[in-house]
């Protein structure tokens, strides 16, 4: 009776004792007994031995099928899994810490992957499995590439292999490939010598089990037969050890036969070691293949939609945290997954949703087909959306500015790379001329560039790998940069010291938090130029830094680094007029110090256009543009970056540019400009002499009236009229 109550722990009470077997009362009565209070041992004693003749009777009434079921077949003694991966490895560790008296095989044919298993060190990064794996290797857990001995001692085999997309032939990019599912099924009829439980724990197409079926029959031995179950994995990696001892359900499905219910039988005995009865849920295969591709394709539905209403929130002013928590409390919907961010990643939810694409498409139905297929293609337009966000944030142009990456996994706590937002981050920028650092705690400096350098991500490996430089120290990999990406949401993120990261960065110095984890406010007091991701939020120039009376402009009008180009050629009389309704209220010289600043920001923009022209005032190229033109215009002007992002959109090209003014006018207006935004004469004679120096001749200029005071102009120009809504 007491090898039966470690089982039959959860169980707190016995007085519903006759509707359970005899495991479930003899645990539950040695619970109840044990946690009695306020009696002494002497009572707890007379309490058994009182209530002992009960017990047994019920036993042998009740549960004599039970023992004879337990006493035959229902026990497990050996266990093999197929696969040393995210989902093998964990889930046979944890299972070993709850069923000690069951013995469990890993293999793979991979030796550096199995000598890790056997390591210090193990392949995969998951908190608390260091500490399970431990416990139980090499005394009921082994890890092994010997396939062929595993296979004949086991009596149940777990299939955990990878499904990737298809990368080529019929139903390339959504298509699941189950080319090592086969080789699974090849190799266990091959090697077996008595009857198997073949489990998928996979995730893989509805119906696969029957081609799994179909490859065991056509290559079995006489006297050995097959059960084919499914108990497809619903572990989040990050929580993966949690999930696995507390979870919220457990999957079966099989036959409809008594086979197959004596296979599912079998399984759920297993499984009852450690988790309640309630939690274990049997179907049919189908069923169970099916539900794990419809609870991926939900979580990441979820994820698209929060998504989706961030670009709402940003372009009206909402806060999409607030939207997602008020949304959340509606006990319909729940609060889970509606964090909003650049995106999902993982391995698992856009294969699946793929997958699934291509089963509807195979079943003539497109339109379910479409349905599913837009929660891909709003999660590839929020991976862009942020991308251009950083470029068009740091004046149109990032060629040659160093920007630091903080985390490169797809979510925190894993290594896990597959599918990480953090890649299409990074091949923009990289595309765009940029140079990265690169920091993630747990992904290791070759996954980093093995991945940035694959060939569906670059076409050039070499120009990535002079670009991209990764450090071990956050620190370090800030120090220096024009700006500071969040892509992942690592807790050390949010801890770091943002006042040393300032100083150590250029100026001005920008952060996009593509995770929402950051103290915004914060760090805007600290100096920063801040965007999110689902809120707009007030930009904060030097002078509010001091004096937080001061009115900051609205992120919509600035673009977080001065006016938008109304004309896309520069500041125009409309870009400096940031006035809102309540403009009265505040002091001429404050309204002068707003001016001031947004004259500066624009007269870098300004010097960015002037470096990047020839004399004839033609776009200068770089490797990382396309034609030339990913930044200026095809005459060398300064696109609109909204109209640019509309023409995208529509997936048309923009009309031709106007005439552009000449260099000569560039020079002249960025003199002009700094004029605006600058008391000492030190530095506006430097940009003078510095703009003299490349133009060859010294800029005269005249006084006009802006909305910030007075201003200086060219006198010596000729403009064509044409021309002049543009320059003026």
């Amino acid at each position: 009776l007491r090898a039966r109550e470690t089982r039959c722990a959860h169980h707190q009470t016995y007085a519903t004792w006759p509707l359970f077997g005899r495991s479930v009362f003899v645990g539950s009565f040695a619970g109840n007994s044990a946690t009695t209070s306020g009696q002494n041992s002497d009572s707890k004693q007379k309490h058994i031995s009182s209530n002992r003749s009960l017990v047994l009777w019920w036993c042998d009434l009740v549960c004599a099928k039970e023992q004879k079921a337990e006493a035959g077949t229902m026990v497990i003694s050996k266990i093999c899994c197929i696969g040393a991966g995210y989902v093998g490895g964990p889930t046979c560790s944890v299972m070993a810490l709850k069923c000690p008296d069951i013995q469990i095989t890993v293999v793979d044919r991979s030796t550096e992957r199995i000598a890790q298993w056997n390591s210090d060190k193990l392949p995969i990064y998951e908190p608390g499995l260091d500490e399970v794996v431990r416990q139980c290797r090499n005394r009921n857990l082994f890890f092994s590439t010997d396939i062929e001995k595993a296979i004949q001692e086991a009596e149940l085999i777990f299939i955990s292999v990878n499904t990737p997309t298809k990368t080529y032939g019929n139903g390339r990019g959504r298509a699941a490939d189950l080319k090592y599912v086969e080789g699974c099924a090849r190799m266990i009829a091959e090697m077996s010598q008595n009857s198997k439980i073949v489990v998928e724990k996979s995730t893989v197409p509805v119906r696969a089990a029957e081609s799994i079926m179909h490859i065991l029959k056509a290559n079995h031995k006489p006297g050995v037969k097959y059960d084919i179950l499914s108990n497809p994995e619903f572990l989040a990696e990050g929580t993966a050890v949690e999930d696995l001892l507390k979870p919220d359900r457990v999957l079966i499905g099989g036959e409809q036969t008594p086979e197959g219910q004596a296979a599912i039988e079998k399984l759920c005995w297993v499984y009852e070691h450690w988790i309640p009865k309630k939690n274990i849920i049997t179907t049919n295969t189908w069923s169970s293949e099916l539900s794990k591709l419809a609870a991926n394709a939900f979580l990441a539905q979820r994820i698209s939609s929060i998504n989706s209403l961030s670009a709402v929130c940003e372009a009206t002013g909402a806060d999409v945290s607030e939207v997602a928590r008020a949304v959340g409390l509606d006990s319909r919907i729940g609060p889970k997954f509606l964090q909003a961010s650049v995106g999902f990643g993982g391995s698992c939810f856009q294969k699946d949703i793929l997958n699934l694409v291509y089963i509807c498409e195979g079943l003539n139905l497109p339109e379910v087909a479409a349905y599913w297929q837009q929660v891909i293609d709003m999660n590839d337009y929020q991976k862009t959306r942020f991308s251009q966000k950083i470029i068009e944030c740091l004046f149109n142009t990032v060629t040659d500015k160093r920007i630091s990456i903080l985390g490169f996994a797809f979510k925190k706590n894993t290594g896990d790379t597959r599918e990480t937002p953090a890649i299409a981050v990074c091949r923009t920028l990289l595309d765009e001329g940029a140079q990265l650092n690169i920091y993630d705690p747990k992904v290791e400096p070759e996954q980093i560039l093995a991945d940035l350098t694959h060939p569906k991500v670059t076409e050039s490996p070499e120009h990535v790998k002079r670009a991209v430089q990764i450090f071990a120290d956050p620190y370090d990999a800030v120090r220096g940069t024009h700006a500071l990406v969040v892509c992942t949401e690592w807790d050390e993120f949010v801890s770091l010291n943002y006042e040393r990261i300032y100083a150590s960065m250029m100026k001005p110095a920008y952060i996009f938090d593509g995770r929402k984890i950051l103290p915004h406010e914060r760090l805007q007091q600290i100096g920063f130029h801040v965007q999110t991701i689902g809120k707009r939020l007030l930009q904060r120039s030097h002078q509010q830094q001091q004096d937080p009376s001061v009115r900051p402009y609205p992120s919509h009008q600035t673009n977080g680094h001065g006016p938008l180009p109304a004309n896309g050629d520069g500041p125009s009389a409309q870009a400096y007029d940031i006035a809102s309704p309540d403009a009265e209220t505040v002091p001429e010289q404050q309204q002068q110090q707003q001016y001031r600043r947004i004259a500066f920001d624009a007269a870098a923009g300004w010097w960015q256009c002037f470096l990047r022209m020839d004399c004839t005032g033609t776009a200068a190229k770089h490797p990382g543009a396309a034609g030339g033109a990913a930044t200026l215009g095809a005459g060398g002007r300064v696109e609109d970056p909204a109209s640019r992002l509309e023409h995208r959109r529509r997936s048309t090209p923009p009309p031709a540019p106007p005439p552009t003014p000449h260099r000569f006018q560039i020079g002249c207006r960025i003199v002009r400009t700094v004029r605006t935004s600058v008391q000492s004469d030190a530095i506006l004679g430097g940009v003078t002499s510095t703009v003299e120096s490349l133009l060859g001749q010294r800029p005269r200029s005249r006084t006009r009236s802006t909305p910030g005071g007075s201003v200086s102009g060219d006198d010596n120009i000729t403009i064509p009229p044409e021309d002049r809504k543009y320059y003026y």
